[in-house]
């Protein structure tokens, strides 16, 4: 219970809205949970506000991402619900907490998968929203690691994972080309400003590219899950990117005017957008412009 009452603490700052209401404040109670099934063999598992991608199959389990350690038994169990087993292989869609706290478990006998470069991120204690983040032990680090791309048959289809950046230097990508599935990460939360790791490689401006990208090569009835929030589709995800661009933009220009952060904060120059300040700020969102912008002149 004081490890989840620490969680608690660090989610408060990481996702006010999307995991505060949903965590269990007491131990007799379960997070909330939420199964899609978007196709024959792959689901949706959303527990506590993280969304998870699962198929299952005559190959066995493929799990993207890994949400917290404590709430791990939660996951096995839907996934028992939905008939498969042990898990096979997970995808650590990047670093954070809420998405490899399972490794803890599943290291043991799953085969974990990522880039290089969140390898790298893992094997170190790291400091994040306040907090320092232990490394992670061994067994619980990926071992199927790769620079660009990698690809693998899985439950009679291909699994292609590659690295965007935005969210972190290192966001991979899973995509389901022949069921037209893609888990994008924390490239994005569904309709509201989501966290720029900025001191890990995050940048606004390269959210908008990637998902620009994305856009140009998932066809238009791919559902797209992230690790907060809710499906989108392509034509959700083009206007999300465009609120990214503009809201860029506007910032942008008033610091070339010479203003400060607080300055364009007081001007409320986001305030159209007030109603995206669910887990992250107008304000929050201003910062990250900011400091994006500041690297982007480097």
């Amino acid at each position: 219970m004081i490890k989840i009452k620490k969680l608690l603490i660090i989610s408060i700052i990481y996702l006010w809205f999307i995991v505060l209401p949903v965590f269990p404040q007491d131990s007799t109670e379960v997070p909330v949970t939420k199964v899609v099934q978007l196709n024959s063999h792959i689901w949706e598992i959303s527990i506590a506000g993280c969304n998870h991608v699962v198929s299952i199959g005559n190959d066995g389990v493929f799990l993207v991402d890994a949400n917290y350690k404590e709430l791990c038994r939660y996951l096995i169990n839907v996934i028992d619900s939905l008939g498969g087993k042990e898990v096979d292989y997970v995808v650590n869609t990047h670093w954070h907490f809420d998405h490899v706290g399972c490794n803890l478990i599943f290291g043991y006998n799953s085969k974990i998968i990522s880039s290089k470069k969140n390898l790298e991120l893992l094997s170190e204690d790291r400091f994040l929203l306040g907090d320092t983040i232990k490394a992670l032990p061994y067994y619980a680090l990926p071992e199927i690691v790769f620079d660009d791309e990698y690809r693998m048959r899985f439950n009679g289809e291909i699994i292609e994972m590659f690295i965007l950046a935005g969210h972190t230097c290192s966001d991979v990508i899973v995509y389901f080309p022949e069921s037209n599935i893609v888990h994008i990460g924390d490239l994005i939360f569904g309709n509201m400003f989501s966290f720029v790791d900025i001191n890990h490689g995050g940048n606004v401006l390269a959210i908008y590219e990637s998902v620009k990208k994305l856009c140009e090569i998932l066809p238009v009835n791919t559902k797209i899950i992230m690790g907060h929030g809710m499906i989108y589709s392509v034509e959700d995800l083009r206007k999300h990117g465009e609120m990214v661009k503009y809201t860029y933009d506007i910032v942008r220009k008033k610091i070339e005017s010479g203003m400060s952060p607080e300055e364009i904060k007081k001007q409320e120059v986001l305030n159209e957008y007030k109603e995206w300040g669910k887990a992250f700020s107008c304000d929050n969102w201003i910062d990250y412009i900011c400091e994006s912008v500041k690297k982007n002149k480097q």
